[in-house]
């Protein structure tokens, strides 16, 4: 996780990750052209499930060793709670060669908030 910081801290260009809402995603969202990557730790997985999506777990921690599983082909959507931890990660699939990557502004927090 610190490496995944520092990454952030001292990044050299701006960010491309796109941002995408909670609306749009539950309107454009297709699992079979779209990867969503749920970052958050397994207790905050528990007590606050993305309901309605195909979900793929990968805590934040274990992303640089596990990030191999995700298919790059497909439009990667990241979120965590608020959309601060996912922000990183999207810029560390963006340094690792991921084109398609967008950030779920506000998390799990603007998920829930749709009904």
């Amino acid at each position: 996780m610190l490496k995944l910081l520092l990454r952030s801290l001292f990044r050299k260009r701006k960010s491309k990750t796109q941002m995408i809402t909670a609306a749009n995603l539950k309107e454009l969202y297709n699992k079979d052209l779209m990867t969503f990557l749920d970052v958050r730790e397994v207790d905050e997985v528990k007590s606050a499930p993305f309901e309605g999506l195909d979900v793929t777990h990968i805590p934040m921690k274990n992303v640089p060793q596990e990030f191999q599983k995700l298919n790059k082909e497909k439009h990667i959507i990241v979120a965590c709670r608020s959309g601060g931890r996912s922000q990183m990660i999207c810029d560390f699939l963006e340094d690792e060669g991921f084109e398609s990557v967008s950030n779920l502004q506000g998390g799990i927090i603007a998920w829930s908030q749709l009904g």
